[in-house]
């Protein structure tokens, strides 16, 4: 069950408006505070491995820390909540990845983590990608009215249009 997405209570996916794959730092660092500042719900999923939804699972309350580094030199730890947390590296937990957008009804951000060798003509990342907004596409997600925006983290030039080409282009589609 550790894997498969679960909220802590249903009303955080009621709310959920933003998943992100890839649990790597920036986004636990960056992207995910921020949201989560702007009083947004996050779930995370963890790409490969099961060590980042292992460790969420253990966690009471769906948090977990990061440390800044102050100008000073002071180190501030800060708890960072996330609605529910799990990985696309086992099967039961891709499965219920690929089941999110039926049980996101305020979806409408989805950030990406990936790096340059995970932006690939039929990369798993792309076609996991692919296949997630596929499910938003059938769920009835990113209508004009409430359109859904994809967000990737990488500082590759133009990673956009490389994501949006290979989406269109892999074999999922």
């Amino acid at each position: 069950l550790e894997h498969r997405f679960e909220p802590l209570d249903e009303a955080a996916f009621a709310k959920a408006s933003a998943v992100c794959m890839g649990t790597g730092r920036f986004l636990r660092a960056v992207l995910v505070p921020a949201l989560t500042e702007l009083g947004e719900e996050v779930v995370l999923a963890q790409t490969r491995g099961t060590s980042f939804g292992s460790y969420m699972a253990k966690r009471e309350n769906r948090a977990y820390e990061v440390d800044t580094v102050e100008h000073d030199g002071t180190v501030v730890t800060s708890s960072v909540p996330v609605a529910a947390c799990g990985t696309l590296g086992t099967a039961d937990g891709r499965l219920a990845f690929m089941s999110l957008p039926g049980r996101l009804p305020a979806l409408r951000l989805l950030g990406l983590g990936l790096t340059e060798a995970g932006i690939a003509h039929n990369g798993r990342s792309i076609l996991d990608l692919a296949e997630f907004l596929h499910g938003c596409f059938r769920a009835g997600l990113g209508r004009p009215e409430a359109p859904l925006s994809v967000v990737n983290t990488d500082n590759m030039p133009l990673n956009g249009d490389a994501i949006g080409r290979f989406v269109r282009a892999c074999d999922y589609t």
